[in-house]
């Protein structure tokens, strides 16, 4: 289906609940929106920023940046694709990747 003209509850209702990628979206959502969760219950700071607000902010917009890209790669038709999901999760996960490798970075 071309969900290039179709109403965004459609997009939410088909490809993101029953594709990979999806599924790597909804992840996403999830493991942030804990993270964000955690950070304002135990009043926490990351290596991501320097403040709470900063990690919370962080928190919506990483999520939001790793659907846009759901979007943009998936057009028009959202077929079922696993590298196409295996990016996705590379995508989503990259700002934690940094926060580990940092270390590791400053080696070198």
């Amino acid at each position: 289906m071309n969900y290039s003209n179709a109403p965004v509850s459609m997009l939410l209702r088909g490809p993101l609940l029953c594709t990979p990628q999806g599924w790597v979206v909804l992840a996403s959502i999830a493991g942030y929106g804990a993270l964000g969760g955690a950070v304002f219950a135990f009043d926490l700071t990351l290596p991501v920023a320097k403040s709470p607000g900063g990690i919370l902010v962080f928190c919506v917009a990483w999520p939001l940046i790793t659907f846009m890209y759901f979007v943009k790669s998936g057009m028009p038709s959202f077929n079922w694709s696993w590298p196409k999901a295996a990016w996705l999760a590379f995508v989503a996960l990259a700002p934690v990747a940094y926060v580990i490798g940092r270390p590791y970075l400053a080696l070198w």
